[in-house]
């Protein structure tokens, strides 16, 4: 579901949510020589949602991810994403926010904002979560409404019993394109 509209000429709302399944199996052979059996099979839930509020040059974001495996099974398909992924650790449940402020410095150049956080779980209740949250800060300068170039930097952590496990710290610039 998606739904972009103006209210007014300063105001304007976005929302858009999406969930997918897949059937998956666990591999029971080796990398060279995988073996996927029937009884091993699970669904892979994954979905989302999404808005911002605009209010003249401000934007506002915010975003809700998941995942599950069922059957109390786990998968590395599951992840914080590019924030700072687990490394393939298998995970059984994920919850991922972000909430982001954009501005408007001239029509051509923004700055932005954004700070993540969530957590992911193992189907063995008896070993802790792993926590997320990051930051990060950029700017862009879009040449027209389909290519903009940015610059962003930040900094991610994932704890796990209260101990930093994994720690990112990022710096990237690109281009984008948009349609």
């Amino acid at each position: 579901m998606y739904y972009d509209g103006k209210l007014t000429d300063d105001l304007a709302v976005r929302f858009g949510s999406g969930f997918t399944e897949v059937t998956q199996a666990v591999n029971t052979g080796t990398s060279t020589n995988p073996i996927f059996l029937k009884q091993d099979e699970f669904k892979l839930q994954r979905g989302g949602i999404g808005f911002d509020v605009t209010y003249k040059i401000v934007h506002l974001g915010f975003d809700w991810a998941y995942g599950k495996a069922t059957k109390g099974k786990e998968s590395s398909n599951i992840n914080f994403q590019d924030v700072l992924p687990l490394s393939g650790t298998p995970v059984h449940k994920i919850n991922r926010y972000q909430v982001g402020l954009k501005f408007d410095v001239t029509e051509q150049n923004a700055l932005y904002s954004a700070y993540y956080f969530g957590k992911a779980e193992k189907a063995d209740t008896t070993i802790a979560d792993y926590k997320m949250n990051a930051w990060m800060i950029g700017a862009d300068h879009r040449f027209n409404k389909n290519v903009a170039v940015y610059l962003e930097g930040g900094k991610a952590k994932i704890k796990q019993s209260g101990a930093a496990d994994i720690k990112n710290h990022r710096i990237i610039t690109g281009v984008r394109i948009l349609f």
